[in-house]
């Protein structure tokens, strides 16, 4: 058996249609993890609590560089839209 038949065994893809409005990425992994995609929101809100909460970390690491311009665009706040 080769590798391509064992890997394909193992992934399954999939294809969401998903409100194009911004969000999307969210709304896809929403419905990807089972919450549907309005709960899109949630996602949201939690990736940028998780950032916000250990930028140190992502920082240190360099992930993000200008942690605070990911935030930004990820929930902006009234001072920057």
């Amino acid at each position: 058996m080769s590798r391509q038949i064992l890997f394909e065994n193992f992934l399954t893809l999939r294809g969401y249609n998903v409100k194009a409005d911004g969000h999307c990425g969210f709304r896809v992994s929403a419905y990807a993890m089972g919450r549907g995609e309005v709960a899109y929101m949630e996602i949201w809100r939690a990736l940028h609590q998780e950032i916000n909460k250990r930028k140190a970390f992502y920082v240190k690491q360099g992930i993000m560089p200008n942690i605070q311009s990911n935030l930004d665009r990820i929930y902006p706040t009234p001072s920057t839209k």
